[in-house]
């Protein structure tokens, strides 16, 4: 994992989809709170996503990804991953997935998250162990003189 915070990933949100509300316009409402982002601009964001995606991205393609009044625009599924990735927040690839999936997903982050514990533990346990060992040792060799 990386120490640089600015290149770290944020903490994503798993985003309920309302009923009434398409999936499209939650994507957009999602892709607009994440452009707000204090260190890049859409410019930025549009540059990198050229470059990564090796075709043109202007800042009039984001505009109109997140514009609800351009619903013939909508976000290319081969983006969001690249998106994510510049924004340093994989919600909208979150927002994509279906319930068992979100589920494993977060039993996974789950799992990863406890691992410290369950080290620390193993290591607790294996200090414990490794001390029952040498008072045996020590025991056996007191009964032996």
């Amino acid at each position: 994992m990386k120490n640089d915070t600015e290149n770290s990933p944020r903490k994503a949100v798993f985003i309920d989809k309302p009923r009434g509300h398409s999936i499209d316009s939650l994507i957009r409402d999602t892709l607009r709170q994440l452009l707000h982002i204090p260190t890049k601009s859409r410019q930025n964001v549009a540059d990198e996503l050229s470059q990564r995606l090796g075709r043109k991205i202007s800042v009039h393609i984001l505009h109109k990804w997140v514009s609800d009044g351009k619903q013939v625009w909508r976000l290319p599924a081969d983006v969001v991953p690249a998106l994510c990735e510049i924004l340093g927040d994989d919600t909208l690839q979150r927002l994509l997935l279906n319930a068992p999936m979100k589920e494993a997903l977060e039993l996974g982050e789950w799992v990863a998250g406890s691992r410290w514990i369950l080290e620390k533990v193993n290591v607790s346990v294996g200090r414990s162990a490794n001390r029952g060992l040498q008072k045996a040792k020590h025991s056996r060799r007191a009964q032996r003189q």
